[in-house]
């Protein structure tokens, strides 16, 4: 009996010392570092995500639990639960994840260090560990060896997943750059080029993406092309949408729009671009093209909240009366009888914009009382076609012969 009870404590003991101890609480595992002066090694993670999960079996390895358990102090993230402090704690940090897991280093004072993606793999699991207790090999320094001239394919790819992790895209989009400049031109079909793509690049206009747009099929001998074709539509898609992204010409609309057809993002890509090249099109005195595309655009839509979207953008925009003539007219084919009180008010509104281009000051009155009663009536912001009444402004269309 006494054997079995030493056996079962020594047991019980071997598979406690094989697990990594996480505090409960992030306060917890910081005062507990500054006691032990030890870094504090955060799991970041979902405790749904199947790869979360096959990371415990290898967390939990005796020689790489007692590892981390011996140089660091443990907490756990789990963003299924959301807590407030791990939110606060992030952004104060200036850490925006988009996907699990990551594991993260920080000094007793809550300085960020370090950060690493996962292989799950015991090896990489224990370089993670090193590289965070060697402050040559941190994050944090990626900075400096890129400030110092460092343009290895290692730091600049590392160091671009750290901008993109801090937000810092307008950086990220350079170091992306230099990436391409840097790469071996004799490499580029090769899959360590395509992960360089994926991870790294956000812009079109980039090197790498400028290589796979045309060579997609090399792509097949380490995945499918639809897989391919995915990840430049994401790239296609975050360059289109980049929040500081210069106005771009029609010839590189069109360009972009060609890309959409042949990784089949869209099978319609004029809804990416209708506004913005309808814009250039009038500022080019090319009205008629604008209205055009803009057809097409109307056309294509099926609810009525969308039409009188599109036709409210080309009554702001168009200058010649024939232009707003023919939007009076794409204007009636709507049936608002039955819509909703805010539809009945933007098709108000966009009435009301076209009869004061058109200086009809009659019908632009008789139309604003009646608007104005359904508004009130709807209790609906009286203020957009309030502007229209007072303003002093007088559209001046053209009127072409």
């Amino acid at each position: 009996m006494r054997f079995t009870y030493f056996l079962c404590f020594f047991l019980f003991s071997q598979a406690l010392s094989a697990q990594i101890i996480f505090e409960k609480t992030l306060s917890e595992a910081f005062a507990k570092a500054k006691r032990e002066q030890k870094l504090v090694f955060i799991k970041y993670y979902n405790s749904d995500c199947p790869v979360c999960q096959n990371l415990e079996v290898y967390l939990s390895q005796p020689e790489l639990s007692n590892f981390y358990n011996q140089n660091f102090v443990s907490y756990g993230i789990n963003t299924k639960n959301n807590l407030e402090e791990d939110k606060k704690f992030l952004q104060e940090a200036n850490l925006h994840f988009t996907s699990v897991p990551f594991l993260l280093f920080f000094d007793t004072d809550k300085k960020f260090l370090h950060y690493s993606h996962i292989q799950l793999n015991t090896n990489f699991l224990f370089q993670v560990a090193q590289n965070a207790l060697t402050p040559q090999e941190r994050t944090i320094n990626l900075e400096n060896k890129y400030k110092a001239g460092d343009r290895s394919i290692r730091t600049l790819y590392a160091y671009n997943n750290f901008l993109q992790v801090q937000k810092k895209d307008d950086l990220a989009r350079i170091v992306a750059k230099d990436l391409y400049d840097n790469f071996p031109k004799t490499e580029l079909a090769t899959k360590k080029s395509f992960i360089i793509t994926k991870d790294c690049v956000t812009d079109v206009d980039n090197g790498f993406f400028q290589f796979w747009i045309e060579n997609i099929d090399k792509a097949t001998s380490f995945q499918t092309i639809e897989e391919t074709k995915n990840k430049l539509g994401e790239i296609i898609t975050k360059s289109i949408y980049y929040p500081n992204r210069p106005a771009w010409s029609l010839e590189k609309i069109a360009k972009v729009k060609s890309y959409i057809l042949k990784t089949e993002l869209s099978k319609n890509p004029d809804n990416f671009f209708w506004q913005e090249e309808s814009k250039i099109l009038i500022e080019q005195k090319r009205e008629k093209e604008a209205l055009e595309l803009g057809k097409k655009i109307f056309d294509a839509e099926t609810e009525l909240a969308s039409k009188l979207f599109t036709l409210q953008h080309f009554a702001e925009l168009c200058k010649e009366k024939t232009s707003i003539q023919i939007l009076q007219d794409w204007l009636k084919t709507l049936q608002i009888a039955n819509a909703e009180a805010q539809e009945q008010a933007d098709y108000f509104y966009v009435e009301l914009v076209c009869l004061k281009k058109l200086g009809n000051k009659k019908l632009f009155n008789e139309a604003y009382q009646k608007a104005k009663a359904y508004y009130q009536k709807n209790n609906l912001d009286t203020k957009s076609i309030d502007a229209l009444l007072q303003s002093k402004k007088q559209y001046r269309v053209v009127v072409k012969m």
